[in-house]
């Protein structure tokens, strides 16, 4: 997680990277936030690194439908803070394509 969070300062300083959000540990969502609101798919790490459910984990993301985010989301923030990675069906078109 730490080069996850000094990749984190990096993007923020040279204000470029891609999108992410983290919320806080205990947060209870009733909703998506606007930069999660409708994302095709998104990236998932626990801030602590601790597997959920079988998301998560140690220097990994879980990769979630959009369809189940606001769920994923609410089980991991019993237990971790989250950062999210919002992905858009052109970002996941971009990735393949690149393959």
């Amino acid at each position: 997680m730490h080069d996850t969070l000094d990749e984190i300062v990096l993007y923020s300083t040279v204000a470029c990277g891609p999108l992410s959000v983290i919320l806080m540990k205990g947060q209870c969502l009733r909703l998506l936030p606007a930069p999660l609101a409708g994302c095709e798919k998104a990236l998932l790490w626990s801030w602590d690194g601790s597997t959920i459910g079988g998301l998560g984990g140690k220097f990994e993301g879980s990769l979630v439908n959009g369809s189940v985010l606001l769920h994923c989301l609410n089980s991991f923030l019993k237990y971790s803070a989250v950062l999210v990675q919002p992905l858009s069906r052109y970002d996941l078109l971009a990735t393949s394509d690149s393959s």
